[in-house]
């Protein structure tokens, strides 16, 4: 494989993982806030407990590798009860 094929294969991989960092998200943004607000007026929302997300922070595997915020499972899972409530409190919002 000469050099020039070597770029281009290089080049073709780099625009294909880099796609979606070139997205525009704006629209679907706003279409998931319009369905947000709709259930956010509804008077059935379940409230989520601190003990249901305690107990999906300690399910979770460690040897998982992390997602796009970079927090690994491990960390998750060895904190999940000084998480447990503060992700409570978000997802209750």
């Amino acid at each position: 494989m000469t050099d020039r094929e070597r770029r281009a294969q290089a080049k073709e991989l780099n625009d294909f993982y880099c796609r979606f960092d070139s997205l525009d998200f704006t629209e679907n943004r706003k279409q998931m806030c319009d369905t947000l607000s709709d259930v956010a007026s509804s008077e059935d929302i379940p409230e989520i407990h601190k003990e249901t997300v305690e107990a999906v922070f300690r399910g979770l595997n460690p040897r998982k590798a992390p997602g796009p915020d970079n927090i690994s499972g491990r960390l998750t899972k060895t904190c999940s009860e000084e998480l447990s409530g503060v992700f409570c409190s978000i997802l209750n919002l």
